[in-house]
């Protein structure tokens, strides 16, 4: 079984995926944050996290189409 891409990357690399709405929002949930906006996200989120040791931490959420900008 390969490694997922987060794993395989080096400490300090940016990885961009890109998805349609629907998963993007299935990933953010099965992430189970305790603090984040909300907000209704169309297809062109873009979701900024920071990962440490395999958590993953909300830092940005940016809505293109509505102008709505989350940053904690």
């Amino acid at each position: 079984m390969e490694k997922p891409l987060v794993s395989q990357a080096d400490d300090d690399a940016t990885i961009l995926a890109v998805s349609h709405a629907g998963a993007i929002m299935s990933f953010f949930s099965a992430l189970e944050l305790d603090n984040h906006p909300e907000l209704h996200f169309s297809n062109c989120c873009i979701f900024n996290y920071s990962i440490t040791d395999s958590t993953y931490d909300l830092i940005k959420i940016i809505d293109p189409i509505s102008g709505q900008i989350y940053d904690k």
